[in-house]
């Protein structure tokens, strides 16, 4: 038996469980782990000939699933965060996309009533509204770009962490070896 520890996004510890009978047969992981269950009368042993290269081979396997697995989590982890900051980039857009055409609409208006007012008076209050919209217009234009810049931003933080992640390191330990015999 063995312990695989898995650091990547998260630390991740697994047991090993490799078995192969004295005829050099597999045992699958499931029926060692099922061994450890039952009554046991331990004694030591005299020699060992249990052809260990076999073992490791086995070992070498499990972990190459284990690792695998957890590339698969990582690769479902990193597609949830980024459909996360799509979500969030796409409403944080749109939101300010239609304060600006709404704004743009009050322009028009204001434009129009400027155009068509009859006093002096009613032109130049036309006049200063339509520039206050267009004061607001143009911050929620500025606000736009940097919503966007923070979301390049905070996109490439996420990949970053992602890459540092993917060098995701492993250590096999090795517990102990035991030999069966089933009666």
């Amino acid at each position: 038996m063995a312990e695989l520890t898995v650091e990547s996004f998260e630390l991740e510890e697994f047991l090993i469980f490799a078995g192969v009978t004295d005829a050099g047969e597999i045992v699958d992981e499931e029926t060692c782990l099922k061994l450890f269950k039952p009554y046991a009368d331990v004694r030591p042993l005299g020699s060992f000939n249990a052809p260990l290269p076999k073992v490791t081979q086995i070992e070498e396997q499990l972990v190459k699933e284990k690792l695998h697995f957890v590339e698969e989590k990582n690769g479902r982890y990193f597609d949830e965060e980024v459909a996360k900051l799509d979500r969030w980039a796409d409403d944080l857009k749109f939101g300010l996309e239609q304060e600006i055409r709404d704004l743009d609409k009050q322009i028009k208006a204001l434009r129009r009533t400027s155009t068509t007012a009859i006093s002096l008076a009613d032109k130049l209050a036309a006049q200063k509204a339509q520039r206050n919209v267009e004061t607001q217009r143009n911050r929620k234009r500025r606000e736009l770009y940097e919503a966007q810049d923070a979301i390049d931003a905070r996109r490439n933080e996420l990949i970053e962490n992602i890459e540092r992640q993917l060098k995701q390191t492993h250590r096999l330990k090795s517990l102990f070896t035991i030999r069966w015999t089933v009666v």
